[in-house]
């Protein structure tokens, strides 16, 4: 392997310690974002308990709204085509290869 310059050496060294605080950062603010989906998702679960209880569908003061809201979608159901049309799913299934950067802590 090719020695590094030591001006580029220290300039991954620098960005390394860079990435390092990013990716704590970054771990620190998802645990946090996890907590509060986690208190989210249970106040949703008590408001949602209120509303059936009072048999209703939605409720709206002055600063907001929230209730069931009713949503379709139409989708293609890959597991069916797959069983109903095995070699025609095979036939058109692909495998990609990719590169993508990569940081891990040692």
């Amino acid at each position: 392997m090719q020695q590094i310059d030591e001006d580029i050496k220290t300039q991954l060294e620098f960005l390394g310690q860079e990435m390092m605080t990013t990716k704590e950062t970054i771990a620190r603010l998802k645990f946090e974002l996890k907590n509060h989906e986690k208190t989210k998702d249970i106040i949703e679960k008590e408001m949602l308990q209120l509303l059936l209880k009072a048999k209703q569908k939605e409720y709206t003061n002055h600063c907001f709204k929230f209730g069931l809201v009713e949503k379709s979608r139409t989708a293609f159901d890959q597991k069916l085509f797959q069983d109903k049309y095995p070699d025609l799913y095979d036939e058109f299934k692909t495998t990609k290869t990719s590169e993508t950067f990569e940081f891990k802590l040692l």
